[in-house]
């Protein structure tokens, strides 16, 4: 996912673009799971990235600012209303580090 990184704002969503589409990835200290679509599949706005991070039942989820659904940040699923989901984009594998770079 390239796009924008807000370290000034810990639990803040990253934007950017991924698969050809507008992205948001969660920053934690824990991985949420893979980057997620942006755009708020009940309003159609790009917002996802400025949702409100918790968890609940110890679900990882984001809530869209616009009408507070929350999504399961692993694999997208609104938890309000299964039969709708944030799609998750694809993550390119991550390579190890060479020694000689450590």
């Amino acid at each position: 996912m390239v796009g924008e990184r807000r370290p000034d704002r810990p639990g803040a969503g990253d934007r950017g673009e991924g698969a050809g589409e507008a992205a948001r990835r969660q920053q934690t200290t824990a991985s949420a799971g893979p980057p997620a679509a942006n755009r708020d599949p009940y309003s159609g706005a790009d917002v996802i990235a400025d949702g409100i991070m918790g968890s609940r039942a110890g679900v990882p989820v984001v809530a869209s600012p616009m009408h507070r659904q929350e999504f399961d940040l692993r694999a997208g699923e609104c938890l309000d209303d299964p039969g709708v989901s944030l799609p998750v984009l694809p993550v390119p594998p991550v390579l190890p580090v060479p020694p000689a770079l450590r």
